[in-house]
């Protein structure tokens, strides 16, 4: 029956609205109501500590106040900083694997109302989208952007790969009125790009003075100097008695600094019964991108009455936190400007130049699965001292010019302004290999179960073939990063010159160099030479400019031209790379775009076609449309040695796909839920585990690897008895040859040990769920039990289906 003519929802009168929603609750026709209900508008979701703080709290000077590491800006992550206070948070920078972070080491994001960005780099921005959809399953009702000018657009395109709807983001034009709330007063400092030969001071000081926010340069940054608000003085009891203040409200606005009158007419005055207020420390955050901005840093009366000019001891900075990279830092010229601050400023240095984990929970299963299969798990260069190499922070730094405290930035290194001003340098993130394995050696059985897959494939011998491709799966899981599992990413080395990326999720560049490590990051990324992007969905692209852009640079510390970089993407990507190439930076001139729709139709010309499969010492290259978004594709490498490769990317069970693997080596196929989950499966479009073996099965596939796994699967899916035994689980971090895929099977009895209490988690929510779905089928009520976990598992699924 077709659903009526409905008026908009404010136009519907209480009767006319109520009317056919009685007649459809009679009749029973379920369709209309839950039609009409849906129109409705919905109170945007607030969690209750978040509504509580907003509505009602009263806001006073911060107790406690600190900045806190985010990211080192280690190569491949991000420059980013937090200052957290007793009452609100403030982050400084957003880049790729930010909201991981914070998931991961448990920082709350519920008091962020803020983010400023230093510049409109990729690489301070890219982890914006992610961090959004976060702070809307949070509650966090509104996030102010401030910046340049264009931060909102870069997140408006990325925005339209999301399901974003909660959450109000804006930018706040970028101005000389300082930032003012209860905790904390930041001042921005604009930094405008001088050409080489014209960096005279009074030249720098004009321009500072006429930049308006409406005319500035694309390339500008911004720094950023902070002061936590003062802290009002103790209230002398003993002050008040002697002036007659009685007990009651007037003491509270005493203590506040609001001076009070008596009723005898008499005035009261704070300063004369509170102790002075304590001054609130300054300190900065900046980013100098290039040796042209360093003159806007000495004009800037903003920085100077901070430096050596300070008139009070109040004005002096207190600690300097520097984005800035190293062959900038290392300039005589930048050391010069940081040497202007007082000897007893502290600077924390965050660029390339570090190279330091900022997670644990990857090295932790690394290191467990390590016990199973020392080539397949190899343990990653971040689980042993590593020195950096190829960087450019190996430029000495001149001691007669280097600042008096200047500490490298460690992830969750901390340093306190407010109690006792110190810095607390130590990392909270140790890797220890040994306590790792402990964790699950406890478990029943485990040791035995170890020992006999070892013993079981030592006698064999694989081929190390440089012919014979590997695979290196960088991100196995679906939606949004976890701590075990990144976003899609799955790297086909197909000779020792060549590579191509299946999908590319966020902080895929940093899950290279995670694997990879600093000594060979370089080798590999030159050696990537093209990039297959399924579809439009953010956690299977949004780690593209990043990508391009870690893998110039490696080509330019090595001193070679940068090869073009073949991406097959549909064309939704491609679009937006072209403006955010046009508008921001320019990256299209290191890329070669080819449509996948267009691939897949024949409309590549011929001789284009067979370079492109030379280049990457293919035979052939299909694509094919997939069940799953609009412009969905799944794609086949048949390479010139013979073998070949299929990859699903995103979609239900698809005939094309089978047709298009037929007889491979090797099938990787999604599996984003367990069985059981069809009716959500094919709502979402995805794949069951029996789906993707049946693919597999179809396509008479040699093996069929499984990925892109629910988040709520964190460290493994749950899989029926009886897995066939050409079906394999991937990880993040693991690497395989086809040779070695034979291996994989026998290892699911230890892995079920290894990850038992997860497995237990997981079978007990399986087993409401389907108590639930059979209580809905009946009619029957479910009790409390059920309908709390109902709850949980729909918000899970809801995030992770996205």
């Amino acid at each position: 029956m077709p659903l009526p003519t409905i008026q908009p929802f404010h136009l519907l009168t209480p009767a006319t609205f109520l009317r056919p929603i009685i007649r459809t609750a009679v009749t029973g026709n379920k369709d209309r109501l839950q039609y009409l209900l849906n129109l409705m508008p919905k109170e945007k979701t607030v969690l209750p500590r978040v509504r509580r703080r907003n509505e009602g709290a009263v806001l006073t000077s911060p107790s406690q106040a600190y900045l806190q590491i985010i990211g080192d800006g280690s190569r491949g992550s991000t420059c980013s900083v937090m200052l957290t206070t007793s009452c609100t948070r403030y982050l400084f920078n957003c880049g790729e694997g930010t909201q991981r972070f914070i998931h991961e080491h448990k920082l709350r994001l519920g008091k962020v109302e803020n983010v400023f960005f230093t510049s409109r780099s990729w690489a301070n921005i890219g982890g914006l989208a992610g961090l959004s959809l976060t702070m809307q399953d949070m509650g966090v009702p509104k996030l102010s952007l401030h910046g340049p000018e264009g931060i909102n657009d870069i997140y408006a395109m990325t925005k339209r790969f999301l399901q974003v709807s909660g959450t109000e983001i804006d930018q706040v034009p970028l101005s000389e009125t300082p930032f003012h709330d209860h905790a904390v007063t930041i001042q921005s400092v604009i930094l405008n790009p001088l050409p080489s030969g014209n960096r005279t001071e009074s030249t720098s000081r004009k321009r500072s003075r006429s930049a308006s926010p409406s005319r500035l340069p694309a390339d500008i940054a911004v720094a950023y100097i902070g002061k936590i608000a003062d802290k009002p003085g103790a209230l002398l009891i003993s002050k008040c008695i002697q002036f007659g203040v009685p007990p009651g409200p007037l003491l509270a606005k005493l203590k506040s600094g609001e001076d009070v009158k008596l009723g005898n007419g008499k005035t009261v005055l704070a300063r004369d019964v509170c102790e002075p207020h304590s001054p609130g420390p300054v300190f900065m955050i900046v980013e100098c991108p290039t040796l042209g901005h360093i003159d806007s840093l000495f004009a800037s009366p903003a920085v100077q009455k901070h430096q050596q000019s300070a008139v009070s001891i109040d004005d002096v900075m207190e600690v300097v936190v520097h984005f800035t990279p190293a062959d900038v830092f290392h300039s005589k010229r930048y050391l010069e400007w940081v040497n202007l601050f007082s000897p007893s400023t502290h600077h924390i240095v965050a660029n390339e130049s570090n190279c330091n984990p900022n997670t644990v929970a990857p090295y932790r299963i690394q290191a467990q699965l390590n016990m199973l299969d020392e080539t397949i798990f190899p343990l990653l260069p971040g689980q042993q001292p590593v020195q950096a190499s190829g960087s450019r922070s190996e430029n000495p730094i001149d001691a007669s010019a280097a600042p008096l405290i200047a500490t490298p930035a460690k992830p969750l290194m901390s340093y306190y302004l407010r109690p006792p001003r110190r810095l607390v340098a130590e990392s909270a993130i140790v890797l220890n290999n040994e306590e790792f394995r402990n964790e699950v050696l406890l478990f029943e059985g485990l040791i035995e179960a170890v020992e006999d897959y070892r013993k079981n494939f030592a006698a064999h011998s694989f081929a190390n073939d440089l012919k014979e491709p590997d695979v290196t799966f960088l991100g196995t899981g679906s939606a949004l990063p976890s701590k075990v599992r990144n976003v899609s990413a799955v790297l086909l080395r197909i000779n020792r010159e060549c590579s191509m990326l299946f999908d590319c999720g966020e902080s895929t560049a940093k899950q290279m160099m995670n694997f990879f490590g600093p000594l060979h990051v370089d080798e590999e990324m030159r050696r990537l030479k093209s990039i297959y992007l399924s579809h439009a969905h953010a956690d299977h692209h949004l780690g593209l400019i990043n990508l391009i852009r870690t893998r110039k640079e490696c080509f330019k510390l090595s001193g070679d031209a940068a090869e073009p970089l073949i991406i097959f993407l549909p064309e939704p990507i491609r679009s937006f790379l072209e403006v955010f190439s046009s508008r921001f930076e320019p990256i299209m001139e290191d890329i070669r775009i080819v449509d996948c729709a267009d691939w897949c139709s024949g409309l590549v010309p011929g001789p284009v076609a067979q370079d492109i499969l030379r280049s990457l010492d293919l035979q052939e290259i299909q694509i094919c449309p997939v069940v799953h978004c609009a412009a969905s594709f799944g794609i086949s490498v048949t390479a010139t040695a013979g073998w070949k490769i299929c990859y699903s990317g995103d979609t239900m069970p698809c005939q094309n796909l089978v047709d298009i693997g037929k007889n491979c080596d090797l099938l990787i196929h999604e599996a984003t839920m367990e069985d059981g989950m069809e009716e959500d499966a094919k709502k979402k479009r995805h794949s069951t585990t029996s789906q993707a073996v049946e693919a597999g099965r179809s396509m008479k596939a040699k093996f069929t690897m499984l990925t892109h796994f629910s988040q709520r699967y964190a460290k493994i899916p749950l899989l029926r008895e009886g897995l066939p035994t050409d079906v394999g689980v991937a990880f993040d971090n693991m690497r395989v040859r086809l040779s070695e895929l034979s291996k994989i099977p026998p290892m699911l009895p230890a892995l079920k040990l290894m990850f038992t209490d997860h497995i237990g988690v997981m079978e007990k929510r399986s087993e409401k769920l389907e108590r639930r779905r059979e209580r809905e089928k009946t009619n029957m009520p479910a009790d409390e039990e059920d309908l709390i976990d109902a709850g949980v598992e729909e918000k899970e699924f809801s995030t992770t289906a996205r």
